[in-house]
C-alpha cells in the first residue's frame, strides 16, 4: 500500500492542538534507517492528532498498518503540536504506525492531546477542516475489504472511477471512515501496471 494525502484546510480554532479536526501538520526529516539523503530531506512521515489513539491504533490496524509504537503516553512540549503554541509539556498518547511495503520509510504518528477526548469524529461529507482523505493502495478493492473486519465502518460499494488516456481505463474506489472520521480510501492500482 501507499499513502496519498488528501486536501488540508487550514485552521479558524484557537487551540489548534488539542482538536484533530483542525490542523494536519506534515513534518519533514530525514530518514534515520541510513537512506542516502545527499539530494536534500525526504518526506518520512505525517503526524495525525487523534480523539482516542487506541481505537485510531486499532483501526489502522484492521486496514493494513503494522504497528512500530503500541499507544504509549508522552510528554510532548505544545510547541511541537501546533505552530504558535507554547512549549509547556503536555501528557500526550502516541503511536506511530506502517504500511509493510514501506517499512519505516514512511511512518504515521498518532497523537491523542487531553483535551480531544471531549471531541466528535468528523461527520461524513466533504468541506470539513483537518485531514480530508487518506488513499492506500491496494493490489484489489475487493480482497482488501474482505481482509477488513465488519466493525470498520464503509461508505457505500467500491466505485469505478474512469482514467481515460492513461495505463488503465480506471479503478476502483472504497471508501472507510476511521474513529476519528477520516475519510481513507482503497485505491485499486496493481503493482505490475504502475512499476514500469
Amino acid at each position: 500500500m501507499k499513502i496519498i494525502l488528501g486536501k488540508v484546510r487550514p485552521s479558524s480554532r484557537p487551540h489548534t492542538e488539542a482538536h484533530p479536526q483542525v490542523l494536519i501538520i506534515p513534518q519533514l526529516a530525514q530518514s534515520p534507517t541510513g537512506i542516502d539523503t545527499s539530494g536534500g530531506a525526504l518526506f518520512s512521515g505525517i503526524r495525525i492528532s487523534s480523539i482516542d489513539a487506541a481505537a485510531t491504533a486499532e483501526f489502522l490496524t484492521a486496514i493494513g498498518f503494522v504497528e512500530l509504537l503500541p499507544p504509549t503516553p508522552v510528554s510532548v512540549a505544545g510547541s511541537q503540536l501546533a505552530p504558535g503554541a507554547t512549549g509547556e509539556p503536555v501528557e500526550c498518547v502516541v503511536a506511530r504506525f506502517a504500511l509493510p511495503e514501506d517499512a519505516d520509510r514512511f511512518t504515521v504518528s498518532v497523537v491523542q492531546h487531553p483535551a480531544t477526548s471531549s471531541d466528535d469524529p468528523v461527520p461524513w461529507g466533504g468541506n470539513q477542516q483537518g485531514l480530508y482523505r487518506c488513499a492506500l493502495r491496494v493490489e484489489s478493492v475487493k480482497k482488501a475489504l474482505a481482509a477488513v473486519p465488519d466493525w470498520i465502518e464503509q461508505c457505500g460499494e467500491p466505485v469505478w472511477c474512469p482514467l481515460p488516456g492513461t495505463k488503465i481505463d480506471g479503478l476502483y474506489i472504497a471508501f472507510l471512515r476511521s474513529p476519528d472520521g477520516v475519510v481513507f480510501e482503497f485505491v485499486e492500482r496493481p503493482l505490475k501496471v504502475f512499476s514500469t
